[in-house]
């Protein structure tokens, strides 16, 4: 994520670093109060990780967010930790649409459990947004969740693709791969951690080809094979 000054941002996890389930609208009203005294056009970054919320925390921060006008960048990395699948899902479709009418181009939504129903809960922060940035990193993302990914992402613009610790096999690398593909502005690209095979890390390997940017690659525990060390080799061999 893009630095931002404490002018710009409002970040419940530097103001209150301690982990902790946030239980009910009073214990949320407190983490928010500050917004009260700031202005709702200066702040663009909103970050809510290390708490875990449920569903009565969660709208009553959302309800709070709703207010800001010009929130580009959004934190949402460990928000459900601990709290059963349904009420995480509604959690995260909570929080996610407190940015419905925001034009994002910077998201993490890691350190959550998503499959495919958290990618839907997830739709104001992913589908049809300018993203930038995205990170996607230990959600524990199945094959199906990255094909879901890569049909919302609006993958021209982004610059930063963080997908880390996701064990989504050769699926998700395939889905992956088709993000990068389309990703021609890519600087820095993390896919990593994913026990992707063969054929999946060579179809990622083969997208690298159309990446004239890229300063930043890590390819980390996934099964290049032959082939896909001789298209990274490739790759390689003609980046600047």
């Amino acid at each position: 994520m893009a630095r931002f000054d404490s002018s710009q941002s409002f970040d419940i996890c530097e103001a209150h670093p301690e982990r902790e389930l946030v239980g009910d609208s009073s214990r949320a009203g407190e983490l928010v109060a500050p917004l009260a005294g700031r202005e709702a056009k200066a702040i663009v970054h909103v970050k809510l990780s290390n708490k875990s919320y449920t569903l009565e925390a969660a709208e009553c921060v959302a309800a709070k967010l709703r207010e800001l006008e010009s929130v580009v960048s959004v934190d949402v990395s460990d928000v459900i930790a601990g709290r059963p699948e349904a009420e995480a899902l509604s959690v995260l479709s909570t929080l996610s649409s407190a940015f419905g009418s925001s034009r994002l181009t910077a998201v993490d939504v890691s350190d959550n459990a998503l499959g495919q129903k958290g990618i839907d809960a997830l739709l104001p922060l992913l589908e049809k947004q300018p993203l930038r940035s995205l990170r996607v990193c230990n959600n524990g993302m199945s094959a199906a969740a990255a094909e879901q990914l890569a049909s919302l992402v609006a993958a021209d613009s982004l610059e930063v693709l963080h997908y880390h610790n996701n064990m989504s096999g050769d699926g998700g690398a395939l889905a992956v791969a088709r993000i990068v593909d389309k990703a021609r502005n890519l600087v820095d690209f993390r896919f990593s951690g994913t026990r992707a095979g063969r054929p999946g890390s060579l179809a990622v390997a083969k997208s690298l080809a159309s990446l004239a940017n890229l300063r930043a690659l890590d390819l980390v525990d996934n099964v290049l094979g032959l082939e896909g060390g001789e298209a990274l080799a490739a790759f390689l061999a003609t980046a600047t």
